[in-house]
């Protein structure tokens, strides 16, 4: 019996808009954050007070800026994987854990004949299969 399909080119694309959306988050996490600590370290004794305003306005646009993609890019990674689903079900619910499938092949030797029992269990999930003894 033929393995079913596990990808397709679409599924693929997919996946990798959403590694490249996971890390662009990453990066712009490590902005705001970069931002932040930049500001949590200001010594406002030390900055001229007309310059505050300034200062502010510029930690105002970065965090909007970054805070903003931040949020779009976890709305794109969430929108992926509600297309990744739909692609998945697509391919007809035939991806499946390849460590569970397998064959299993007996061989029995005796140097007398006589009779042999032999149980033998098995679960095949939402699956046609062809069996031979």
């Amino acid at each position: 019996m033929a393995e079913p399909d596990s990808s397709s080119p679409r599924l693929g694309d997919l996946e990798n808009k959403k590694e490249q959306a996971q890390n662009a988050l990453k990066r712009a996490r490590k902005v705001t954050g970069a931002i932040d600590a930049y500001m949590a370290e200001l010594d406002a004794s030390k900055l001229d007070i007309s310059k505050l305003g300034e200062a502010m306005d510029v930690y105002d646009e970065a965090g909007e800026k970054w805070g903003g993609k931040a949020l779009n890019l976890e709305k794109e990674i969430e929108a992926l994987d509600k297309e990744i689903s739909k692609e998945r079900e697509g391919l007809g619910n035939q991806i499946v854990n390849k460590k569970l499938r397998g064959v299993v092949i007996l061989d029995l030797f005796s140097d007398q004949g006589g009779d042999v029992s032999i149980n033998l269990i098995y679960g095949v999930y939402r699956r046609v299969f062809i069996t031979s003894y």
